[in-house]
């Protein structure tokens, strides 16, 4: 197979496993006619391309190579968001060796001009393989990218954020927003039930545990640092009750985030709960309830 490049006085042969230039894969159409030869791209060539000039000639929201590193490709698919047979790259990548991680989406508005967007993971990388995060979510024939979100901190830098929530982006207007609430679908379907299955888990755990809680939590007054290592003053038993009383708040916190995200109120129990979190001894349940609390409005 071979594909003529426009601008390129050249015939490239695309193979599997093929290599090709930064300049070629910017000049070669990127639509429907093109993208089984583009799918036949290897990672080292996709790595080539978004560490060149040509990825970056109009870099959305920053001026072009405008305090930009040289990235590791980690993951990378083409995606028809618009449903028109033109297609996007989007690209999973991390910067050794601080190893920090991204997701970036670039677009041939004409050829040889590349724009490109960078969607903010806040702190957590992606997880999961790219494919299975670019879907038609309402089945209107356009394509959306789940983004997995970090939420809520850890005790050190290696576990935060601890969890992480799918974020809906779409494209609007030639660039990609987040677009969560049009989406309640989705959220009602495959994210909310598991996540209340698994607060549910802990809750009835919890129950069996109260004794242990309470002995924990006692410990933990008497210490006057915030964040005292109940590890050394605490049984097993106990340490474990704190830890899955933690999570909970962790989890039920990452709960009203999503349905503050969807436009949707707690109920008063609810609020009286992560108010109940927020003077709790512990800090980390004091902690997961802070956005809670805030994005109650502060009552």
């Amino acid at each position: 197979m071979s594909v003529a490049l426009l601008g390129l006085a050249i015939i490239v042969p695309v193979k599997a496993g093929a290599t090709a230039s930064a300049a070629e894969i910017a000049h070669v159409p990127w639509d429907v006619a093109n993208i089984s030869t583009l799918r036949l791209l290897e990672r080292d060539s996709i790595q080539n391309f978004v560490n060149s000039p040509e990825a970056h000639k109009t870099f959305v929201g920053e001026p072009a190579l405008n305090g930009f590193s040289p990235v590791n490709v980690v993951q990378f698919e083409w995606a028809d968001f618009a449903g028109n047979g033109k297609y996007a790259l989007v690209v999973v990548w991390n910067t050794p060796p601080a190893a920090e991680e991204g997701i970036s989406i670039y677009q041939q508005n004409a050829v040889g001009k590349i724009d490109s967007q960078q969607v903010d993971l806040e702190g957590y990388g992606h997880e999961g393989p790219l494919k299975d995060a670019i879907r038609d979510l309402n089945g209107e024939g356009k394509k959306e990218l789940l983004v997995n979100i970090g939420f809520g901190e850890g005790t050190d830098k290696a576990e935060t954020p601890v969890t992480q929530w799918p974020a809906v982006y779409r494209l609007q207007n030639g660039q990609y927003v987040e677009a969560s609430r049009e989406f309640p679908g989705f959220y009602d379907k495959e994210v909310l039930p598991p996540l209340e299955a698994k607060i549910a888990a802990l809750e009835k755990k919890l129950d069996s545990e109260a004794e242990a809680k309470a002995a924990g939590e006692a410990v933990i007054k008497e210490y006057p640092s915030s964040q005292p290592d109940i590890d050394s003053h605490t049984a097993p038993e106990q340490r474990k009750a704190v830890r899955d009383s933690e999570q909970l708040a962790l989890q039920q916190s990452l709960r009203f985030h999503i349905l503050h995200v969807l436009g949707r109120k707690p109920t008063a129990e609810e609020e009286k709960e992560a108010l109940e979190w927020l003077n709790s001894p512990d800090y980390w349940v004091s902690k997961y309830a802070e956005p809670a609390f805030e994005e109650m409005g502060g009552r």
